[in-house]
């Protein structure tokens, strides 16, 4: 889950899916299910802070 979080501002590119794949989760459910755990949010309402917090620190 770490990979995936340092890895989310370095591929803006990607889905946060596409991201959690290649970090080495095997499928979506897997993904949410322990990012739920781990950050106590859903990945769809973790994404706008983490851009925002993005953009303002630019």
């Amino acid at each position: 889950m770490n990979e995936v979080l340092r890895r989310i501002p370095l591929e803006r590119h990607k889905t946060l899916v596409g991201i959690a794949l290649d970090a080495g989760f095997s499928s979506r459910s897997t993904f949410q299910q322990v990012f739920r755990q781990h950050t106590g949010k859903q990945p769809s309402e973790f994404l706008p802070k983490t851009s925002e917090i993005a953009i303002s620190d630019v």
